[in-house]
């Protein structure tokens, strides 16, 4: 049980990094809104239906095998600092509003 809580919390967070850094590159909540659910979906059918009930294997063989490529992608975005908008020396000198 806590293995899989770890492994929920881990998936639970990529999700939150991959949403962020789209809406910070898209620059709309609609693209992030629409990826969330189509993240849920297709996680929901893919590990509900055709993993876990179809090939009948566990949650916590499924968790992992869903989340090695969120963490690739949490990991390129976070080593390639993807998640900056703009160069902080920018910001410093900004002007307040």
């Amino acid at each position: 049980m806590l293995l899989g809580l770890m492994l929920w919390t881990a998936g639970f967070i990529c999700q939150e990094i991959m949403l962020t850094w789209l809406r910070m590159r898209s620059g709309t909540i609609w693209t992030t809104s629409l990826a969330h659910a189509g993240n849920n979906m297709v996680l929901s059918l893919l590990a509900s239906i055709v993993l876990t009930d179809g090939a009948g294997l566990d949650d916590l063989v499924v968790m992992p095998v869903i989340l090695v490529p969120q963490l690739v992608v949490c990991a390129w975005i976070l080593l390639s600092r993807q998640y900056r908008t703009t160069d902080p020396v920018t910001l410093a000198n900004a002007e307040p509003a």
